[in-house]
């Protein structure tokens, strides 16, 4: 472990290593500086790994391949995936959220008209 001094409310950036994957701080989600970190044998054993949570916003994969970039994108069960960067990712033009605990929804401009409007198909007696 790397860091982890507690500050008042405040804890440090802190790198857990090993981490199992049952453990709360690799299975759940964790609102703060907190990177656990474990080992995986093959990129497919990584995916397994993620989709064990019960929670999915976002994941990230970082590759030289396209083709292995969409090929796991595919495979996460998360809200959305970058590639060859951060999950810090907010484009208001894109839908936001996950499935599973992660609130199982989305959320975004798109979304957001889709949630609050009716859509009605016209006729002509309508358009008259």
């Amino acid at each position: 472990m790397a860091g982890g001094a507690r500050r008042g409310a405040f804890y440090d950036p802190t790198v857990l290593v090993s981490v199992a994957e049952d453990s709360p701080a690799f299975a759940d989600e964790i609102f703060g500086p907190v990177a656990p970190v474990a080992r995986f044998t093959d990129p497919l054993d990584a995916v397994r790994m993620a989709n064990f949570s019960s929670y999915g916003f976002q994941a990230a994969v970082f590759t030289r391949g396209i083709q292995r970039a969409f090929t796991l994108a595919g495979r996460l069960d998360v809200g959305g995936v970058v590639t060859n960067g951060s999950t810090a990712l907010r484009a208001e033009n894109l839908s936001f959220g996950g499935p599973k605990d992660t609130g199982g929804s989305s959320e975004g401009l798109h979304d957001t008209a889709l949630e609050f409007t009716r859509p009605r198909r016209c006729t002509k007696a309508a358009r008259a």
